[in-house]
């Protein structure tokens, strides 16, 4: 999989040209999310809650990053498949 559409960057990012620094990395979350959670709950769910969380994290930024939006999606994501479990 490979991600194409740089939505997910926030204005920051897109105006300072650092998308290219946390594209891999925010791909890469994306891909090892959708493995996991992908077969319940389908690739536009994971990246859409990956996007969110990217937003949520935009005061984060450095190597830091892409640990902490996995970690943040990888609870929400888990979050969703609960609630629909009840």
């Amino acid at each position: 999989m490979t991600a194409t559409n740089l939505s997910w960057a926030t204005p920051s990012e897109q105006d300072s040209g650092a998308v290219g620094l946390h594209a891999e990395s925010v791909a890469d979350v994306i891909e090892r999310l959708f493995v996991v959670f992908g077969p319940r709950l389908g690739l536009s769910t994971v990246v859409q809650v990956v996007r969110d969380c990217r937003r949520d994290l935009d005061i984060v930024s450095g190597p830091q990053l892409p640990e902490l939006l996995e970690r943040l999606a990888h609870q929400r994501l888990s979050n969703l498949i609960a609630q629909n479990a009840i």
